[in-house]
Parts: structure tokens; sequence; C-alpha cells
């Protein structure tokens, strides 16, 4: 893999940005009015960066479970039951805290962020969310970051 790939670390960042911009556009609505539906949008980010990766991976004549360097049974599930509890506490913590820190609000809750969707959409995010970011920020950080940050070792 060249290194003319770490423009793929910053896709997520351009894809939701670019998204964000053109339902404000085609929808003729302000990024603000938009901004609670953020859940669909991750999943749209998502499934096209999953998509990229999967280009990635055809360009690069490998699959996804090679790019990721997944290994199927090296990890016990208590360590991922004992893991998900604690980047759930910590990240949870994590943003209450910093909502403290910022804005000398706890639990600080944006109101721009925090709106309600109808429940057939929270279902799809509910069920279609977690697993889209964990296919598409493993294959991006762990693939694509891993592959490129041991190109650049080698080369310098």
């Amino acid at each position: 893999m060249s290194l003319k790939n770490v423009f793929y670390l910053s896709v997520r960042s351009i894809l939701f940005i670019l998204i964000f911009v053109l339902i404000s556009v085609f929808t003729k609505t302000s990024l603000t009015e938009i901004s609670g539906f953020w859940t669909l949008v991750v999943i749209l980010v998502n499934v096209l960066t999953i998509l990229i990766l999967l280009f990635i991976c055809k360009r690069e004549k490998t699959n996804y479970l090679d790019l990721i360097k997944y290994k199927k049974g090296n990890t016990k599930i208590k360590s991922v039951v004992l893991f998900s509890f604690v980047s759930i506490i910590a990240g949870i913590g994590g943003i209450y805290i910093a909502g403290f820190i910022c804005y000398n609000e706890l639990p600080y809750l944006p109101a721009m962020m925090v709106k309600p969707i109808p429940v057939v959409l929270s279902i799809i995010v509910i069920l279609i969310l977690p697993t889209t970011t964990t296919l598409a920020e493993d294959g991006l950080y762990l693939g694509v970051g891993v592959i490129i940050s041991t190109i650049s070792i080698v080369r310098y």
C-alpha cells in the first residue's frame, strides 16, 4: 500500500462535511436544523467508508479481515466484555467531564444534537450504527492507518 493512502485516514471527516452540506443545500435547511439527524449521517458515512475500504482491499488483492489483521479465536469473550464495559464508562465519563469543564453543566446535552427522531429511524440506528461504525473505523484505523504507519517507519 502506498503513502498516497494517507488521504483515506481523513476520508470520514471529509465525508461528514460533504454530506451535511449537501443535505443542507438540497433540503434548503440550515445545518442546525439537520444536526438532530446526525446518527443517520453517521450510518451513511460508515457505509461509504466501508465501500472505500472494500475498494482498497480489491485494489491491494486482499480482504477486509486481512486488512484489520483479525485472527478468529485470539480474543476471549471475557476480555471483550471487560474492554467494552471500561470503554463505555470511560467514554461516557469523558463526555460528561468535558461538558462540565467546557460548559459548567452536568450532563451537557446540546439541544441541537439531542432531538427526537421517528421510532422507525431510532430502531434502524440502534441496529445498524454500532456495526457500521465498528467495520468502518476498524478498517480505516486498524487497517489502513497501521499499514501507513508501518510504511512511514520503514521509509524513514
